[in-house]
């Protein structure tokens, strides 16, 4: 098996959004990603990212929280119709992002500890499973406007 490694950056969602507007930065208080299983089916272990929080930063910890839907986000960005939380965690510290120089990133672990039933519906740690030709897309919110990197 070949592991894939996703990197993706936000596409523009509409001014009236779940989420406040996005203004030019390079972090915010989430994000909305598609994964779409294009000539096989896939299997998501989990999701990853990183923080703008400033190390030790009295801020550094946030609330974090998973949602995902079958299909696009795109038109659902306005609504919690589809909407199913996957996983909630209070006062995540997620590694901080180094804007500034070369380096090997790390990643952490984002909360997915329940699945919905059209996504594999198999509790923690179960992989969500998408079939080939299927469009999966999760929202990650967090209480920060520092919460998520946006890349």
């Amino acid at each position: 098996d070949d592991a894939y490694q996703l990197v993706t950056a936000p596409f523009r969602y509409p001014v009236y959004s779940i989420l406040p507007r996005v203004p030019y930065c390079t972090c915010w208080y989430g994000v909305f990603v598609e994964v779409e299983a294009t000539d096989r089916d896939v299997e998501i272990t989990g999701l990853f990212s990183q923080s703008g929080e400033y190390f030790k930063d009295p801020l550094d910890r946030n609330n974090v929280t998973v949602y995902s839907r079958p299909g696009p986000a795109r038109g659902f960005e306005c609504t919690s119709e589809g909407w199913t939380q996957l996983g909630h965690a209070d006062l995540v510290r997620l590694p901080p992002a180094n804007f500034t120089s070369s380096s090997s990133p790390k990643y952490g672990r984002l909360p997915m500890n329940g699945h919905d039933e059209q996504g594999g519906g198999g509790g923690a740690g179960a992989p969500l499973l998408l079939k080939a030709g299927e469009t999966r897309s999760f929202l990650i919110k967090t209480s920060s406007s520092r919460g998520i990197v946006l890349r």
